[in-house]
């Protein structure tokens, strides 16, 4: 058997790779530390001071907040009751709903230490502020799912073009209606509602 530097597989008489002892005790202190990082954010999420916080941050910025653990994914909106939000809209498909995951991925991203806001092909954007213990990161506080640009004709065209090739079937016109209502947000709002 021999031993990779660089993998910590171990390859057998057979050229056959296989986790080495340590590398499989790392994978599950690893697992484990992810596993209990993630009770820890639920309790976070279920707890008063959280709810106490969300619904000050909503209501002073107008905005849905989500905490989740480091590894785990769901939309800001998830479990709030807006189901016929655009992005509500757009999660119901499959590659729609992906494109926003991705987005909440990339908005996750290095450097960890700073908030990072991304926006996705529909246009809107996602917003991740890591929170700490010491320096490990446990998760993310999110908001999101609002567009930081009017939305327009020719962009909703784009959107659509592109929803109709992946083969997403709707009411074109229940999507397009949301689309327009969908939240605006502008940097100089935040502004405003930080110096008051």
């Amino acid at each position: 058997m021999k031993r990779s530097k660089t993998s910590g597989l171990i390859q057998n008489s057979r050229g056959r790779s296989a986790l080495s002892a340590t590398s499989k005790r790392a994978m599950t202190q690893a697992g484990s530390a992810r596993s209990s990082d993630q009770e820890v954010m639920l309790h976070l999420s279920r707890s008063q001071i959280f709810k106490d916080y969300e619904r000050a941050f909503s209501e002073a910025v107008g905005l849905p907040l989500n905490i989740r653990a480091h590894d785990s994914w769901s939309p800001p909106h998830h479990g709030k009751t807006d189901h016929d939000s655009f992005a509500a809209i757009l999660a119901r498909f499959n590659q729609a709903r992906a494109a926003c995951l991705r987005a909440q991925t990339d908005a996750s991203q290095e450097p960890p230490s700073t908030t990072r806001t991304v926006t996705w092909f529909a246009g809107l954007s996602e917003s991740a502020v890591p929170v700490y213990v010491g320096d490990h990161i446990l998760g993310f506080l999110e908001t999101g799912e609002v567009m930081l640009k009017n939305p327009t004709k020719k962009h909703f065209g784009s959107i659509t073009r592109q929803l109709r090739a992946w083969g997403y079937r709707t009411d074109w016109k229940q999507l397009e209606q949301a689309y327009f209502r969908s939240c605006v947000y502008r940097l100089s709002a935040t502004v405003r509602c930080c110096d008051s």
